[in-house]
This record gives structure tokens, C-alpha cells and sequence, in this order.
């Protein structure tokens, strides 16, 4: 953006001009950008008249008399109207511009030819030609634009010595430039060596790819040609040596080499072009173990090879971190939890195996060993996530502790490193205004945005809409409505949500039990209820007359339209899954209406506390409705809004005391 101000002699020329020339040419004259005159202009309250002008037969004669020859500017300053109108008459009318080649001498066209490596600005004032004219001229003499050089005379001469000898790509090594440049390099110098330009791809080179096919890798191969990677797979595609199915059979011998090796598919993929399912199906159905990479892999799966079920012996000297890890988790930690607090151990024990941590003795680890843990970890995780893995870690050493396994606790005083931290003033300033919970005022839009759409489907019928994934009807929209203004009301999560059934509608006191959650995420715990995530989020959770309505509108919907259900719930389709994103589509759209920005539905449980606090309702109250524990959990989310609760609280005291 050009900042500079404005010279009334600059502004002078705007307005005398304005109307005259093309905005290019302004902006050129004034040696400033475009958008800056129009921004001028703008400012100015400038208007192209020029297009609507009608000529006289004086100025109608003059246009066709002078326009072959004589500047489209010059003609418009003599007629008083734009270029654009010149223009525009001229094609109406017939007219061209004499062709102007003429003007080209011999000597100028040799010139362009012998300098195509200087730019366009030094070109166009040797020659005393615009640029559009010199970027034409080149065009026509199928020439091409050289980009100004860099190659030292040394460069020059290595190049000019190996030229032949090496292929390109080692050239490219050698020399250090890019294979483009260097062949860029060879047309300007007149090196137009057919090694380079086609390298080596000879009868004998052919036939080294057919005889290692099937029996050596890609990377070997190139290796043994001196090639790129990416070279050597489209030579084979070019002399037919296909990677379907049926042609696994020919390059059993390499994969079962690379097998033996510890390869896992992705890489045996990657070195013998077929697909990664592929081999997998030909590995099941020729009994050949192949693997894929643990990191691609279930945390729980990813444990058990890392031999999670195997026993530990508690007595050995040489007892191993990640040995003692295994036990105080299955011991002491994973009985009785929910999935998802099982998978984040398994994922701590992965983490701790692939670390050099876990390889070492219990005994031998001090304070700087689970530092340099937490500073690798912390690269690429966030604050909330380092703090709750950390805090894993540091029970499991205190427990160890506590068994006499090691005098101190090595992950006390652990120094904390986060993403967050790496994070510019602005990214932090960002991430702070990043939406939460909607405000007072958004809560009642959306609320009441809700309701009227709801009041108006449930009458409708069901409505699959493009929140299916496919063709098959799975979750109607207006059962996805339904669950947002339940998490919206009741704070509720939304497995509790999706754990509700017929049942947990108690009409005469208006309230919804929380006894059990749904099991919506795939694995062994899918499709079926399961326990809450603790005993306080067993609950009897209140609800206002308007909600009791729009749940018995939402029954009374469902079985005149025959919505099916699963085990008797109010909203899990036997047909297909709900899942977060479907819900979170959802609701941007509902959002995104009434000019509020797009929030997650987990974001709504955030939005009925900080509402609920907002009112000055006892934070002991919010936390029992949530189904938290205690209320540490509500002041470290919430502190802010507590706050200004407790000020104006003071306030009130002082006032009558």
C-alpha cells in the first residue's frame, strides 16, 4: 500500500487526467500503484464520464483521420474523453492501429536475442520500447526470458567439464544448483548435450530396470543408476512395469525380503509402487506378516506390540521405566475407568516406549532425563495436555516411590515446555480471542433462534438435509436441533446426552436423570451405554417448562414419522453414528445466521456455566449440575467471571455496612 502523501500537483494531474487516460497510466506518470489512484479518485469523488460522450463530426474526423497513426492518448486529450471511448468508437468503426513492426530494426532484434538474461526495465530503455511490446517481440521469435545469471565462472567451467560424464542430478549435486537451473545454464551457453537434457535412459539402463523388477527396491535401483527416486517410478511406468494386484506375485521376493527386514507396509508400499491395501490383502492371503507402522495404529493396539500385556518382575535390578509404567497402570490406574481414560494411558505408554525414558532403569533415572522427556513432549502439544501427562508421570514415580523402588520422585519440579510458548504476541492475542461461550445476549438470540426453528420442523417431516455423509438417511436435522438445545439448557456432555432415554424424562418434577453415558465412539465400548465419567455425574438435572415442551413435541414427532431409535434412546439412529463434526456443522449454520461466530457443542456446556455464573448463581450449584466433583474445576475455568461476581458483591457489603 502506498502511504505517501499527496501533492496538489499530483492531485491536479488526477483530476485533469482522470477522465482521460487509463488508470495504468496514471499510475505510472504519478510513479504510484493503482489502487492507490483509485483510492484518490475515490476520495476526490472522481467519475469516468468519458464512455458516455457523444462525438461531433469535427471530432468524428479527426478519430479516423489520425487513430492509425497517432497515440490513443493524444487522440483522447484532443477530443476531451477517455482512452476506453477512443477505443471503443474505433473498434465500432473499423479501425487499427499501422502495423508498427517496422520499427524494429535489425540491430534492436539481434540485441534482444544476445541479452534475454537482462530485465525487462534495462531491455525496454536500451531499446526505447514499452515492456508490452518487448514481452511481444520475444513471444514472437519463440524466444524465452532468461532469468538474470548467478554462475560464477567456476560453476561455468565444472559444468562444462562434467557435461556428459555425470547425469544431471549428480551435476546438480556437484555444482550445487537446481537441475532446472543447470539446464537453463546449458541452453545460454550453447551446451545442448543429449546426456543432459535426456540423461542415460539407454537399452542397457532399460533392462537393468526390467531385471531388477520384483527383486529390488526402487530406492537400489536408483541407487545403481545414479537417479532420482521419482524417475526411476515413471521409467517403470513407461516400459509397462504396472503395480496392480495381480502383479504382486512377481515382487514376492523383494517384499518378503523387506518383511524380514522390519519394514512396515507403508514402506514396502513406498519401495515397490503397489498400494498399501493392497499388500495387505496379499499378505493375509499368502500368509506373509506384514505390519503397519505402530503410529498409525490404535494407542491401545500400538501398546499391546509394544508388549503391554507382558509381566513384569518387580525383584529385577534392572526393572526398566516403561516396565514399571505397565504395571502401576494396569494396577493401579485402568480398572474400572472409562475408554477414553484407558486410551490416554496406552497413549502415555507408547509415548514413554518410543522415548529413550522408558529404556532406562528405574533406578538410573534422574531429574534431567524426565526434563529432556517433557521438553520433547512439549514441542508439539498444548499447555492443557503437557500439565495432565506430566501429572501422570509424576504419580507413577511417586508411587514407585512410595514402593521403595527409588528414593525420590525424578518428575517433581519438572520445568513445563508447551506450544504456547513459541507463539508471537499476535498468535497468543488471537488465541485469547478465540471464542469460548457465546454472551448473555447471544445465549438468549440463540436460544430463541432455536426454538422457532424447532417449533416449525417438528411439524415437518424428517429432514436428512447434508449432514449425512451419504445417501443413507442416518439423523434427521431436527434431531440434531434437539441435542444442541439440550447441551444448551442443561450443560450437559454429549455422551450424557446421547445416553438419555424415554425413561430419563421425569415429567412430574421437570427434570432429565444422567445415570449413563452412550458409547458413540468406535471400539469395543460402541454402541451401548456405559457408566458416567464419575459418581458425581450421576444427577437429576433440572430443566424449564419450555425444554419439557419441546421434548414432548420432539416424542410426539418421532412417532408419527416412525424415527427409529436404539435400546429405547431419544436419539441414536440404528442406522449410522452421530458424531461431533455432524453436530458442530450444524450449529455454525444456526450460528452463522443470526451473525454470531461458529462454536462447538462441547462449548456449550462452557456457555450454560458462564451464564448460570453471569446470573450469580452459587458456584456450588453450577458445579452440581455439570456433575463435577467439587468446584476447583468451575473456579479454574471461570475465574474471571467469579471475579467480577465477588466484586460486586464487595460492593453491595460496603454499601450497607
Amino acid at each position: 500500500m502506498d502511504n505517501r502523501p499527496w501533492t496538489s500537483e499530483e492531485v491536479a494531474l488526477l483530476k485533469d487526467k482522470y477522465d482521460k487516460w487509463y488508470m495504468k497510466t496514471i499510475a505510472e506518470e504519478l510513479d504510484r500503484t493503482e489502487q492507490s489512484v483509485r483510492m484518490k479518485a475515490y476520495k476526490l469523488g472522481l467519475v469516468k464520464q468519458g464512455n458516455r460522450k457523444q462525438f461531433s463530426e469535427d471530432e468524428i474526423d479527426y478519430i479516423m483521420e489520425n487513430y492509425p497513426t497517432v497515440s490513443t492518448r493524444i487522440i483522447a486529450e484532443k477530443v476531451n474523453c477517455s482512452e476506453t471511448r477512443i477505443y471503443s468508437f474505433a473498434r465500432q468503426m473499423g479501425l487499427e492501429k499501422e502495423n508498427r513492426e517496422v520499427r524494429w530494426a535489425d540491430e534492436d532484434i539481434e540485441f534482444l536475442k544476445n541479452h534475454l538474461d537482462m530485465p525487462y526495465e534495462d531491455l525496454t530503455k536500451t531499446l526505447k520500447k514499452s515492456k508490452e511490446r518487448v514481452y511481444k517481440k520475444i513471444k514472437e521469435l519463440g524466444l524465452r526470458k532468461l532469468i538474470p545469471s548467478d554462475w560464477t565462472p567456476e560453476q561455468d567451467q565444472m559444468l562444462k567439464d562434467n557435461l556428459g560424464s555425470l547425469t544431471v542430478g549428480r551435476l546438480s549435486k556437484l555444482i550445487g544448483k537446481s537441475i532446472p537451473s543447470i539446464r537453463t545454464r546449458c541452453k545460454r551457453l550453447g551446451l545442448f548435450e543429449p546426456a543432459l537434457m535426456h540423461p542415460g535412459w539407454t537399452e542397457e539402463h532399460d533392462q537393468l530396470l526390467r531385471d531388477d523388477n520384483g527383486f529390488a527396491t526402487i530406492s537400489e535401483t536408483a541407487e545403481k543408476l545414479g537417479r532420482a527416486y521419482s524417475s526411476i517410478r515413471s521409467r517403470k511406468i513407461r516400459l509397462g512395469l504396472t503395480t496392480n494386484f495381480e502383479d504382486i506375485p512377481d515382487h514376492e521376493p523383494v517384499i518378503r525380503r523387506l518383511v524380514g527386514e522390519k519394514k512396515y507396509v507403508e514402506e514396502i508400499a513406498k519401495e515397490t509402487g503397489f498400494t498399501i491395501k493392497n499388500l495387505i490383502r496379499y499378505g493375509f492371503e499368502n500368509n506373509i506378516p506384514i505390519k503397519s507402522e505402530p503410529k498409525r495404529l490404535s494407542s491401545e493396539i500400538r501398546a499391546c506390540r509394544y508388549g503391554f500385556e507382558d509381566e513384569v518382575d518387580l525383584k529385577s535390578k534392572k526393572l526398566l521405566f516403561i516396565e514399571w509404567y505397565r504395571h502401576w497402570a494396569k494396577t493401579f490406574r485402568m480398572d474400572g475407568v472409562a475408554e477414553a481414560t484407558r486410551s490416554r494411558y496406552f497413549y502415555i505408554y507408547c509415548n514413554i516406549y518410543e522415548n529413550k525414558l522408558g529404556q532406562m532403569r528405574l533406578k538410573d533415572i534422574r531429574r534431567s532425563d524426565v526434563q529432556a522427556y517433557a521438553n520433547d513432549f512439549g514441542k508439539d502439544h498444548a499447555k492443557k495436555t503437557v500439565l495432565a501427562h506430566m501429572q501422570i508421570l509424576r504419580s507413577c514415580l511417586k508411587d514407585a516411590m512410595a514402593e521403595g523402588l527409588i528414593e525420590f520422585n525424578p518428575a517433581a519440579n519438572i520445568q513445563m515446555t508447551y506450544t504456547e510458548q513459541r507463539l508471537s504476541p499476535m498468535e497468543l492475542k488471537k488465541k485469547r480471542e478465540e471464542k469460548k461461550w457465546l454472551e448473555v445476549n447471544e445465549y438468549q438470540l440463540f436460544k430463541q433462534h432455536l426454538i422457532m426453528k424447532l417449533q416449525r420442523t417438528l411439524y415437518e417431516k424428517p429432514d436428512y438435509g447434508p449432514y449425512l455423509g451419504g445417501a443413507k438417511k442416518v439423523t434427521p436435522v431436527q434431531t440434531l436441533m434437539v441435542i444442541i438445545l439440550v447441551a444448551l439448557k442443561t450443560g450437559m456432555r454429549f455422551s450424557e446426552i446421547l445416553g438419555l432415554t424415554r425413561d430419563d424424562i421425569l415429567t412430574e418434577t421437570s427434570e432429565l436423570v444422567v445415570d449413563k453415558t452412550w458409547g458413540y465412539r468406535v471400539g469395543k465400548d460402541h454402541h451401548k451405554f456405559l457408566p458416567t465419567k464419575n459418581i458425581s455425574s450421576i444427577r437429576h438435572v433440572a430443566v424449564d417448562p419450555e425444554m419439557m415442551i419441546m421434548l414432548d413435541l420432539y416424542i410426539r414427532w418421532q412417532d408419527e414419522h416412525k424415527v427409529e431409535t436404539l435400546e429405547n434412546t431419544l436419539f441414536n439412529s440404528p442406522y449410522g453414528d452421530i458424531f461431533n463434526s455432524t453436530i458442530n456443522k450444524k450449529m455454525a449454520e444456526l450460528l452463522e445466521k443470526i451473525g454470531i461466530k461458529p462454536l462447538t457443542l462441547h462449548k456449550l456446556r462452557h456457555t450454560h456455566a458462564s451464564y448460570l455464573i453471569a446470573k450469580k448463581v452459587p458456584i456450588e450449584v453450577v458445579a452440581k449440575r455439570l456433575g463435577h466433583t467439587d468446584t476447583n474445576m468451575i473456579r479454574k475455568t471461570y475465574g474471571h467471571l467469579l471475579k467480577e461476581t465477588e466484586e460486586k458483591g464487595i460492593s453491595q457489603i460496603l454499601s450497607l455496612i
